[in-house]
């Protein structure tokens, strides 16, 4: 067995856009390593792109956090994790399969690209309103977060005059650094919201055409679902739909306004190939939830030569895997022309592959097909090197995006 002479603290810093350049050494000398959490306690590393796939789509590994072993990333998720109700994204099968299903019709691929003509009219609605904002304006707020604020809160059927009070909300969870009291009490303020607006919508569900009217009358209704678990989706599809589509449409239109080429492309208006693939290609680079493969093994498995041992927890690090060398050439740069970015694990992999892939893209691709020819002009307004990335976060991405045009 591969020891390390020092095993290194965990989580470890983000430069910019890349991952750590931690993943590429793991990668090189050991492929699965070990790192230490902020509990004191050991776990494996996989950054290698064949290494994580296997684990994630290995049910041998476990998503339950209150599993013992299972590594938490943080005082505050420890915290979240142990006292709510498991959700989807941590259960194992069957329950996990048996409430995906409730779920997969709603996002279906032809459901969502019945949406495409609402999110080109919101992205449109948007591009209005910041060009009349007073300069420089904050590109990640008026922008990037509004969108999918706007488009998730129609699916699923919550007024959007809330979404400030989510928006509060879903940052104090994601945040690494949240004292675990305020991470939990942002996270119970979610939840008796969402009871609440089950209980408002319940009077008349068979008006609307929502996600929350559809579970009440297919599945609360008949018994298969209680309103509390239901009440536990809603909040996992807001916080999904939220912030990761946010940061990926404010990263992405960095990395275009970086590239003299890329720029002169999208104002033109590209044609949908070459958007689609600019975007698998941001999914694959910025790998933004970069901390989803955790799990715990249930039993002795055997990856890549090393045994992971029953009750050992792991790290499947799909930052690691969508920027290995072996997988991808030139993994290392960001090309926005890139023919081959998929297969990334950008969305995870194996039975809890993220569920609104379908919409994520949607929504993306409304973005770049339509911001540059809007905005000719558009530029930071503070130099690249004063940006502030966030640290310590479940989802990567910058604070503040101070644009101009």
């Amino acid at each position: 067995m591969h020891h390390q002479a020092i095993v290194p603290s965990f989580p470890f810093a983000r430069p910019g856009l890349a991952p750590p350049i931690e993943y590429a050494h793991f990668r090189q000398e050991s492929g699965l390593g070990k790192v230490r959490l902020w509990d004191g306690s050991i776990v494996w590393l996989a950054t290698r792109y064949d290494d994580v796939r296997n684990i994630l789509a290995d049910n041998r590994f476990s998503a339950d956090g209150r599993k013992d072993g299972y590594p938490a990333i943080s005082p505050g998720r420890s915290e979240v994790v142990k006292t709510q109700p498991p959700i989807m994204i941590r259960m194992d099968p069957p329950d996990h399969g048996r409430h995906r299903k409730m779920l997969a019709r709603e996002f279906a691929h032809y459901k969502i690209q019945a949406l495409r003509p609402m999110a080109e009219k919101v992205v449109n609605d948007l591009v209005d309103s910041l060009l009349e904002h007073e300069k420089p304006a904050d590109f990640f707020k008026h922008f990037a977060l509004a969108l999918p604020s706007i488009v998730i809160a129609h699916i699923i059927g919550v007024p959007y005059e809330h979404h400030e009070f989510f928006q509060e909300r879903a940052s104090t969870k994601v945040n690494l650094d949240s004292a675990p009291e305020d991470a939990v009490r942002a996270n119970q303020e979610l939840l008796a919201f969402l009871h609440d607006l089950f209980k408002d919508k319940a009077r008349n569900a068979d008006k609307n055409d929502d996600i929350i009217s559809h579970l009440l009358i297919e599945q609360i209704g008949p018994g298969h679902l209680s309103i509390d678990e239901a009440v536990g989706m809603m909040e996992l599809l807001l916080m999904a739909g939220h912030e990761t589509t946010a940061n990926m449409s404010a990263l992405g239109t960095l990395a275009i306004l970086q590239d003299p080429e890329a720029l002169e492309i999208f104002r033109a208006g590209p044609p949908q190939n070459v958007v689609m693939q600019a975007v698998e290609e941001m999914l694959r680079y910025f790998s933004i939830v970069h901390f989803t493969g955790t799990r715990v093994a249930m039993e002795d498995v055997e990856i890549s030569g090393e045994v992971i041992r029953k009750g050992e927890g792991v790290l499947a690090m799909i930052a690691g895997a969508n920027h290995d060398t072996a997988r991808f050439e030139k993994a290392g740069d960001l090309d926005l022309f890139r023919k081959h970015a998929a297969p990334h694990v950008a969305f995870g992999f194996g039975v809890h592959q993220c569920l609104g892939q379908p919409l994520a893209r949607l929504e993306l691709e409304a973005v770049f097909s339509t911001l540059f020819k809007r905005i000719p002009t558009l530029k930071l307004a503070v130099p690249y090197e004063e940006l502030e990335f966030k640290k310590n976060v479940l989802v990567h991405g910058v604070h503040r995006m101070p644009v101009s045009w």
